[in-house]
């Protein structure tokens, strides 16, 4: 998908590569149909690579139903173009800004005290998720049809994100306070240590709360900051 990305038709080329086998298959020796149902596949084309699998499968359904089931050339660029734009803000959300951060954060923990292991629990964590919704996807694209958008919609993939990102901060605040007592030698007590434990709990909670209220970021990271302050000269 993105091995022939060009800034005039995107992904264009990939999608065409990927689709060329089964198009093979489904016009055969009808040469005119099939150059332009390559031809389609080559109009700009653009979506979250990790997303392509239900969207490819999809795409290959309809092109197998053809006219005789519904499916006009016009109707596929329009179900191709939905599919595209709605697959890309639903991959960029899940993909980019949730699960690689909290895969980062899972390895670091290893990295911590295991160093190099820190890499490839990173790399099986991360590879294991994207990888398993493209190959199921193109299974459930190709048995489903204009049906896949329903079954990535019960994947949660928004709910899922959000999850993930707040759980992402509390593990991260976690981390630093776990390189701080045990990495950088800190040497706190062990109230001391449960107590920044206690107190980071309900901080990640409220802070989620206040987000979801719209409240501007960089307020909570000031008031941070002043929480840290008082801590360090007053405790």
């Amino acid at each position: 998908m993105q091995a022939a990305w060009n800034h005039r038709g995107q992904q264009n080329l990939g999608l065409a590569a990927c689709m060329l086998p089964a198009l093979r298959k489904i016009y055969g020796r009808d040469s005119l149909a099939l150059n332009e149902a390559v031809q389609r596949t080559l109009k700009p084309f653009n979506t979250q690579p990790y997303m392509s699998g239900p969207l490819i499968g999809a795409l290959v359904k309809v092109e197998e139903l053809g006219e005789a089931g519904g499916f006009t050339p016009e109707r596929i660029d329009r179900f191709r173009m939905s599919m595209m734009t709605g697959f890309a803000a639903l991959g960029d959300a899940f993909f980019w800004n949730a699960l690689l951060p909290a895969a980062s954060i899972v390895s670091m923990f290893w990295a911590v005290k295991l160093n190099l292991l820190g890499l490839f629990i990173f790399l099986i964590v991360y590879n294991a998720v994207h990888l398993a919704l493209r190959l199921r996807g193109f299974a459930e694209g190709y048995r489903r049809g204009l049906g896949v958008v329903a079954w990535v919609n019960n994947w949660r993939l928004p709910v899922l994100a959000m999850r993930l990102r707040l759980v992402s901060a509390g593990a991260l605040g976690v981390l630093a306070v776990w390189i701080l007592n045990y990495g950088l030698g800190a040497n706190w007590s062990r109230m001391e240590f449960w107590g920044a434990g206690l107190v980071a709990g309900p901080g990640i909670w409220l802070a989620a709360r206040l987000m979801r209220r719209n409240w501007p970021v960089e307020s909570l990271i000031y008031s941070l900051l002043a929480a840290v302050v008082v801590w360090t000269h007053l405790v």
